[in-house]
């Protein structure tokens, strides 16, 4: 029998009128890198948070767009999972797997 799925680590949710905003910051970096750097943050007085962020290969040129958790219509992380008290999640994806 197949296992569970388990349980994401971080869940954010963008309402329809947000989408234009995060495809126009995706867009942008995807201008600058192929990469686009994937960071979570959460702590007690801040929220959950989502920065994007790309480098040209040449490390010349660097972009950020960082979403508070008010940005989303939902926004969980598993601090518990991740480290007490801050919990950082990165990692790096290709810019046209976000929106092929």
């Amino acid at each position: 029998t197949p296992s569970p799925m388990a349980e994401p680590i971080f869940h954010f949710e963008i309402n329809a009128a947000h989408v234009k905003v995060f495809m126009s910051a995706v867009t942008a970096l995807e201008g600058i890198g192929k990469e686009i750097c994937l960071s979570v943050r959460d702590d007690a007085a801040a929220g959950a948070e989502l920065t994007l962020s790309a480098t040209d290969d040449a490390a010349t040129a660097f972009g950020r767009f960082t979403f508070e958790r008010r940005f989303f219509s939902k926004a969980q992380v598993d601090g518990a999972r991740l480290s007490a008290g801050y919990a950082d999640f990165a990692c790096k994806v290709l810019a046209r797997a976000l929106f092929p």
